[in-house]
């Protein structure tokens, strides 16, 4: 039901002045629409990045999923938020400090800034109040050109252990995805980034969870092979194991268990 991409179908992904930006070799975007391409001119860049598409129920190109910048392609990833005039984060997976290409890619504190190509990141705030989420809020200045702030709102989810196949919390899934949706009204809606380690497995549920109960709202009915088959067009890779397909059936049960807890999805 899903076609794994041949190499024929990647050569973007896999020619040689972008490999190198490939975390893992088996999770690489078509070349296609469905992925984004960089628009602003870094020298001796490309306009590759490992992202693409992903639809919602109720908008095209809903989602860029990605995966968590590599040490080298942390430039590439402000330069698509930016380009793609993103206003949301949803980083999936943790920081990891042993491991040297899953570092921490914004400044740490409040008020300081890092520089990434020609990019200022400033950390404007950040919030700690919500159980297993971390908000931020970031203004991405580009140097090269008098123009205005672009800002954008991280949502960290740390509710998920690397090698744990699932979420331990459902309520705090849904928690997330309740932010992200008030976040996105507030903010016009505009295309969410949302990446984890390879840019399918966390980042895939997200996105699948989020389809399949804007289409319980809308149509008030759960289909959860639909909505996996329809998120998986753009990545095979999303929900790679049964462990996660059952999950989708029992965060459908929990939402509609707590409705009122989770109005917000109205």
């Amino acid at each position: 039901m899903s076609p794994a991409p041949t190499l024929s179908s990647c050569r973007d992904a896999a020619d040689p002045e972008n490999n190198h930006k490939n975390r893992f070799k088996d999770i690489i975007p078509m070349d296609n629409l469905t992925r984004p391409y960089l628009v602003t001119y870094i020298p001796g860049s490309t306009d590759y990045i490992n992202a693409v598409f992903s639809d919602g129920y109720k908008q095209k190109d809903a989602f860029i999923v990605t995966q968590h910048p590599l040490p080298h392609t942390t430039t590439d990833f402000w330069t698509m938020c930016y380009d793609h005039r993103c206003k949301t984060v949803v980083m999936m997976n943790e920081i990891d400090m042993k491991d040297e290409t899953c570092q921490r890619y914004w400044p740490d504190e409040v008020g300081s800034s890092i520089s990434c190509g020609p990019f200022r990141v400033e950390l404007l705030s950040k919030d700690t109040s919500q159980l297993d989420i971390v908000v931020r809020d970031f203004a991405i200045t580009l140097s090269i050109k008098n123009t205005d702030p672009h800002y954008i709102r991280h949502f960290q989810f740390r509710g998920w252990p690397r090698y744990v196949p699932v979420p331990p919390q459902k309520p705090s899934l849904l928690r997330l995805l309740g932010l992200v949706e008030k976040w996105q009204q507030r903010s016009g809606n505009n295309t969410i980034v949302v990446h984890c380690l390879n840019g399918a497995h966390q980042s895939g549920l997200f996105c699948t969870v989020s389809y399949m109960l804007e289409r319980l709202k809308v149509e008030q009915e759960v289909d959860v092979f639909q909505s996996t088959k329809h998120t998986r067009i753009s990545r095979p890779q999303f929900i790679p194991t049964l462990d996660q397909y059952n999950f989708l059936y029992e965060i459908a049960i929990e939402y509609m268990d707590s409705f009122d807890a989770y109005a917000n999805f109205k």
